[in-house]
């Protein structure tokens, strides 16, 4: 909880500004949401691939109904979207200010392409890294 202050400068912008916590597993993913809806009491979203988890199983159009429900900004939700590396290469979205990493990723390349989703437009953003250590089951 002590790592949460990062997030909090992003929640109170005004300026429709959107971050990404990347983790490294989808069970990482469900503890920082629950987090936040009981912690915090507002909900974020958790967007991941899912297709070979049979416990887990998201479909395209949740995917999709997902991303769409981050990038409009409301009141009652944090501009946030929790990750796995499902959005780590191909998100240009230009109004990320902010990637926060809840443990290191698998590799420099990953971790430079996590960073990289925020400030796709030259404006100021930032790559937080929170070093925690994770679990083996990477996804």
């Amino acid at each position: 909880m002590e790592h949460w202050w990062a997030v909090k400068r992003l929640s109170d912008s005004k300026e429709g500004d959107l971050g990404l916590i990347f983790v490294p597993s989808i069970d990482d993913g469900i503890a920082v949401k629950r987090t936040f809806d009981d912690v915090f009491g507002m909900p974020v979203d958790l967007y991941y691939s899912g297709q070979n988890d049979t416990v887990n199983a998201i479909t395209d159009e949740q995917r999709a109904a997902i991303l769409a429900r981050w990038q409009v900004p409301s009141l009652d939700r944090f501009p946030l979207l929790i990750t796995t590396i499902a959005l780590a290469a191909g998100l240009h979205i230009p109004n990320i200010r902010a990637t926060y990493n809840y443990s290191l990723a698998d590799g420099a390349l990953q971790q430079l392409q996590e960073a990289s989703r925020a400030g796709r437009d030259k404006r100021v953003s930032f790559a937080f890294m929170f070093p925690i250590q994770a679990k083996d089951n990477f996804t």
